[in-house]
């Protein structure tokens, strides 16, 4: 997976918010494209001077360390304050599993980050914001940043996650976009306890 303007525009969004700080952990190694986002990145914020790569992206964003780890096995046995999961989530059969290390890994009032196919996937799996939302009310997450858009940005949509979605009430919101392979869905979640994950 890739690092996509959408992502990292809610990168932006959560640093501006002061909401990255500490360690940061990403669960696989996905792409950054330098030459399509760091002008992109220094177009949304001028205080990015260079950034040619994630660590230096979640730096600039305020963590304190990065580090990415791509098997499992090698995920230190502490928490952290932001978890990172895209290929993971998306490339991965067994979503439970993934969900239950990354909440394990997360400490309580961090944040997961994510970015992730709501159309058609070319991964395993596609997300919808029902499934999120849910997750969150099982597991006392919270949903601070939402957003969806195509994979090149364009027509960014936020949108409010405080009901669930009908089918007239899905289409409303996503009326704009014509095609629906390259739909993806950035989304920021706020742990709140540490109870045990709760996956139905």
């Amino acid at each position: 997976m890739s690092y996509t303007r959408s992502f990292c525009e809610g990168i932006i969004k959560s640093k501006q918010k002061g909401w990255i700080k500490g360690n940061v952990i990403e669960l696989g190694n996905n792409k950054f494209h330098t030459a399509q986002i760091e002008p992109y990145l220094k177009a949304i914020d001028p205080s990015i001077m260079t950034c040619k790569g994630a660590q230096q992206l979640w730096l600039q964003a305020g963590a304190q360390s990065y580090v990415v780890v791509e098997d499992e096995a090698d995920v230190p046995d502490i928490k952290y304050d932001v978890v990172v999961n895209q290929a993971w989530l998306e490339e991965r059969f067994d979503v439970c599993e993934v969900l239950r290390k990354t909440h394990s890994t997360l400490k309580v009032g961090g944040f997961m980050f994510t970015n992730l196919p709501i159309g058609l996937s070319v991964g395993y799996h596609s997300y919808t914001l029902n499934f999120w939302q849910k997750f969150c009310k099982d597991n006392n997450y919270e949903v601070r940043y939402c957003q969806v858009s195509d994979e090149m940005g364009n027509y960014p949509i936020l949108v409010s996650m405080a009901s669930p979605y009908t089918f007239t009430k899905l289409k409303d919101v996503l009326y704009k976009f014509r095609e629906t392979w390259t739909l993806r869905m950035t989304i920021v979640i706020q742990k709140k306890d540490d109870n045990e994950l709760k996956l139905k």
